[in-house]
Formats: C-alpha cells, sequence, structure tokens
C-alpha cells in the first residue's frame, strides 16, 4: 500500500535552487573578468567555462534523478569504496596537484577535479544507507555506532592529510547530524561532540599556520598585510557595499586586491555590489532551502522511509554548515578557511556534486513512500 503523499517535486526548493544558479552565473561573469583577462587574455573564459560546469551540472542532476535511492543502499560498500577512494587517489604523488601547498586536486583534460566534494557526498550516502540498516538492530552502542565513528576518524584523517581542515569539520558536523536523527542517544552523542571539538581545537592550537589564522582572525587589522589581509579586504569589500551595494560590476575588491574572489570570497563580492540587502536574500534563500529539507527528513522518517530521512538531513547539514563557515569567514565571524560557496562559488567540481545530489533529493520526493 502507498502512501499518497508524495511530493511529485518541492516547487519551493526547486524555485530557490533556479535563482541561486542564475544569480550564481551573474555573479561569477562579474567576478571573474578581471582575473580572467590578467591569467587568459580573455575576460570571459571562467563566464564560458562557468556555462560548462552548468551544463555538466545539469546532466549530474538528471543522472541522480534518474537513479532508484535503494540503489545506494543495495551498494553503500561500493559508495564507501569511492568516498574513501577518492580521498587516498589525491595523496598519491603524480595523480593529485599541489596548489597552494595543498594536496587536494586531480587534473583532467575537461576540468580540475577537487576530491574532498564528491567523496564528501557519498560518504554521506554510505552513512545514512548504514544507519537506515542499523536503526532496527537491537544491538549495543559498540556495535551499532562505533563502526560509523570509526570510518569517520578515517575519512577525517585523509581529508587532515590533504590538508583539508575545514572539509573535515564539515563532515563531521554532518555525519553526527544524520548519527542523532537516527537514534544515537543524546550522552553518547554530547561525549562525542566533545572530543571531537578538543581534537579540532588541539589541530588549530597546536598547527601553526591554523594558530596565526586564529590569531589574524582575532584583529585582523594587526596583519593588514600578512595573515589577515583576505579576511580585511573581504570585510572592506562587504562595508563599502553597504546596504544597497555598489552596483552590478562596480566592485573595487575584486580588481585584484581580494584573493580567490570568484571562490572562497564570492559573498563578500556579492555584497559589495548588491549590498546587505542581496546578502540577507542569500541568506535567506539558503535557510529556507535547509529548512524544507529537514521538514522532508522527517516527512520520510515517520513514514519509515529511512535512508530517505537520513541522506535529506545529511544533505540539508552539507549545504547549511557549507554556507555559514563561508559566509562566516566572508563576514569575519569565522577563521579563514578554504571553504567556496555552494551553488554560487565558480568551481566544476562543487556544482556537479551539487546538483547531482538535488537530483536524489527530487527522486525521493517524486516517489511514493512505501
Amino acid at each position: 500500500m502507498y502512501q499518497q503523499k508524495s511530493a511529485k517535486s518541492d516547487s519551493l526548493i526547486a524555485l530557490l535552487l533556479i535563482g541561486l544558479l542564475l544569480l550564481s552565473t551573474l555573479i561569477v561573469s562579474s567576478v571573474t573578468i578581471f582575473i580572467a583577462e590578467r591569467a587568459y587574455s580573455n575576460p570571459f573564459y571562467f563566464f564560458n567555462r562557468h556555462l560548462v560546469h552548468l551544463v555538466l551540472a545539469g546532466i549530474c542532476f538528471v543522472v541522480g534523478y534518474l537513479i532508484k535511492p535503494d540503489f545506494w543502499v543495495r551498494y553503500r560498500a561500493l559508495v564507501l569504496m569511492v568516498a574513501i577512494g577518492l580521498l587516498v587517489a589525491v595523496l598519491v604523488p603524480g595523480i593529485g596537484s599541489v596548489i597552494n601547498g595543498s594536496r587536494r586536486w586531480i587534473r583532467t583534460p575537461l576540468m580540475t577535479i577537487q576530491t574532498s566534494d564528491p567523496a564528501k557526498l557519498a560518504f554521506i550516502m554510505f552513512i545514512a544507507a548504514y544507519a537506515s540498516e542499523k536503526i532496527k538492530a537491537n544491538l549495543s552502542f559498540s556495535r551499532k555506532w562505533l563502526p560509523a565513528i570509526a570510518l569517520l576518524g578515517i575519512f577525517d584523517g585523509l581529508l587532515l592529510l590533504q590538508p583539508d581542515f575545514g572539509s573535515a569539520i564539515v563532515i563531521t558536523g554532518v555525519v553526527l547530524q544524520i548519527l542523532f536523527v537516527a537514534g544515537m542517544p543524546i550522552l553518547s552523542f554530547m561525549m562525542i561532540i566533545g572530543a571531537a571539538s578538543i581534537q579540532g581545537v588541539l589541530l588549530a592550537v597546536f598547527t601553526p599556520y591554523r594558530f596565526m589564522r586564529i590569531v589574524s582572525f582575532l584583529n585582523p587589522w594587526l596583519f593588514p598585510y600578512s595573515a589577515g589581509y583576505q579576511l580585511t579586504q573581504s570585510l572592506m569589500a562587504i562595508g563599502r557595499g553597504g546596504f544597497w551595494g555598489v552596483g552590478l560590476g562596480s566592485s573595487l575588491q575584486k580588481i585584484f586586491y581580494l584573493p580567490e574572489a570568484h571562490t572562497d570570497f564570492i559573498f563578500a563580492v556579492f555584497c559589495e555590489e548588491i549590498g546587505a540587502v542581496g546578502g540577507v536574500i542569500v541568506m535567506v534563500a539558503f535557510c529556507t532551502i535547509v529548512v524544507r529539507l529537514i521538514q522532508w527528513s522527517y516527512h520520510f522518517f515517520d513514514r519509515a522511509a529511512y535512508f530517505n530521512s537520513f541522506y535529506l538531513a545529511g544533505i540539508s547539514g552539507l549545504i547549511g554548515c557549507q554556507f555559514i563557515v563561508s559566509a562566516g569567514v566572508n563576514m569575519g565571524i569565522l577563521p579563514t578557511k578554504g571553504i567556496s560557496m555552494p551553488l554560487l562559488s565558480y568551481g566544476g567540481t562543487h556544482m556537479l556534486t551539487s546538483l547531482f545530489a538535488f537530483g536524489i533529493v527530487f527522486r525521493m520526493l517524486s516517489e511514493p513512500v512505501k
């Protein structure tokens, strides 16, 4: 017997998703003109590649939509191997590429792949499938949840070898959110949160460059030409934009002042050109998407469609955490981390991964729940 309440599609999520992609195209075209002209003698180099990324992302969305959710549960071991394999491959000399001191990318003729993005999605899918299989099992904590925590430790360890501290923080928060929704005891959950927080603080404090980021974050104006340079330029961009912004295309900070203006700091340039009102609108859009995903997660949980529920909880956490970290860094609320803003920043890998993830979401919403 089928429950007849099927979303068919969530028009609100669909409209917000399309709106953010259109906004991304607009802001990427504005931000990258000067960078592309200097680096490639073609002001539309990044814009043209962004359009290619959107086409490929659309194909990924369709592929994700065509695959039934049961497939991911059935082949969860393969999904886990893909997640771990991507993070191992990037560490192999001759395969992984080093950029700015980090080994996070694999170069291909078509595009440069940042392996942490598809790896995070694959690991979320595995954890959602694992939790959906274990939720009804009457097992002890060590047999039920400890294997997932151990795999998370391995996954984080591989991320830290790149090093990618920001992604390790994000995936840890997302996985713990899934396990909490799946019924992990609150005391165990709080103990793991505490242990992870202590480890994170130790890694930040006892790694010189991370510690310097914290110091410069507390007062970036003491280091305006060194450790605090990106943050001070980002704050100047947001401050210059004021309430209404200086106008699309009129940003000053994107003209070689703000590093990574089209990726990690695109939100700052967006606020400079469109103003605080534009920044608030983007925040509301992301919050709405996250809330809707959480609502559907509870919808599926009530109907015992556990994989759907945990996957949606994971995607809501992934989108929400990445947005919070990215926006927080741009506004000086969080220490500087290399986290791109989902759906807005320039970058092929995160765009393809995000649209593939949403393809799976809409497939789940299109099917009646058994």
